[in-house]
């Protein structure tokens, strides 16, 4: 079963050592457009274009969410995501502008 992973602007301002699974923040907006999921390269791809223009149009940034659609909902597959803390696999951000 495919899962669709979105991204979005967190509504409220966070810190690492106090988001949990119980304590997240919430959004604010629409999701940013997914653009890709490689599963053999196990990585994914959204363009958080639209998300970042609100932040310099006058909006917070307190960064983003990740979220799967369907969070909460019984599903029959879960999803892995290694933190800065992994020896490999570790999250990167690339920043593409024109």
């Amino acid at each position: 079963m495919a899962r669709s992973i979105n991204v979005f602007r967190a509504a409220a301002a966070w810190t690492e050592g106090s988001a949990t699974w119980n304590v997240q923040p919430g959004t604010t907006g629409g999701a940013a457009t997914h653009t890709t999921t490689v599963q053999g390269l196990q990585f994914e791809e959204w363009n958080v274009t639209t998300l970042v223009q609100a932040w310099y149009s006058g909006g917070t940034n307190n960064g983003f969410t990740v979220r799967d659609a369907t969070e909460g909902a019984a599903a029959p597959k879960q999803q892995k995501v290694v933190s800065r803390e992994a020896q490999t696999g570790k999250p990167e951000l690339v920043v593409q502008w024109s």
